[in-house]
């Protein structure tokens, strides 16, 4: 009679909207296995006049993730990539200190209009 759904229905049944299920869907995002300097290596090795498709079985990952690799850090040495992502780090702490802040603020608060009463 019951028909189990899926959690992403449950949420929406429940009322959580899109935001934060696709706040929850990037932080399951799985972080790459390879580093940026080794991503570098890997594609200078193709450059060298291997193969792409034997250098991606060497080291384990598919030819479309070579190619996506290669449009990424194939402009400006990938210096681009390396200072978003360095800029998105920083974003994220900076954005947890304004939470932090603000939380103690409305405790502050809080705490304020009690003592005044």
């Amino acid at each position: 009679m019951f028909r189990i759904l899926p959690m992403a229905w449950k949420r929406r049944w429940m009322g959580q909207g899109k935001r934060t299920e696709l706040k929850q869907a990037v932080q399951l995002m799985r972080r790459s296995n390879f580093s940026d300097d080794e991503i570098k290596s890997i594609l200078r090795e193709a450059d060298g006049g291997l193969k792409p498709s034997m250098v991606c079985q060497s080291h384990g990952i598919s030819v479309q993730t070579f190619y996506r690799w290669k449009t990424l850090f194939g402009n400006h040495s990938g210096m681009i990539i390396v200072r978003l992502r360095n800029l998105e780090l920083e974003n994220r702490r900076l954005k947890q200190t304004v939470a932090e802040l603000s939380l103690d603020i409305r405790t502050l608060k809080v705490v304020i209009s009690k003592s005044l009463r």
